[in-house]
Formats: C-alpha cells, sequence, structure tokens
C-alpha cells in the first residue's frame, strides 16, 4: 500500500467518527448493562428468600 492510500483511508475513517455518537453509544450500553444488572440482583434476592423460608421449614419439620 501507498502512504497516499493509508493516509486517506486514515482520514476518511477518523472524519466519520463522532466522539459524541460513540460516547451516547457507550452510554446506552452502559445503562442497559445497569438495567440487567439491577435485575439479575432482585432475581437472586427472591431466590434467597425462597431459599431461607424453604431452610426454615425444614428446620421446622426436623425439630
Amino acid at each position: 500500500m501507498s502512504l497516499d492510500f493509508c493516509l486517506t483511508s486514515q482520514s476518511s475513517a477518523t472524519s466519520t467518527f463522532d466522539p459524541r455518537e460513540r460516547l451516547m453509544e457507550l452510554v446506552l450500553d452502559s445503562k442497559n448493562n445497569i438495567d440487567k444488572l439491577t435485575s439479575f440482583n432482585q432475581n437472586l434476592c427472591l431466590l434467597a428468600c425462597q431459599l431461607n423460608e424453604a431452610s426454615n421449614l425444614l428446620n421446622d419439620e426436623m425439630d
């Protein structure tokens, strides 16, 4: 490849890159990941409560 071709390719690639748009994409991705983690955490808490209730029932039956 020639140097001119490389410089032209780099120039066109950087001119189409919009940092603000990319930042907005990253923020949206982060928000989606936070929402998924929050939902996962809620599901884990519900599961922990159910396991605790089941454990209490078993302990009561053994007494």
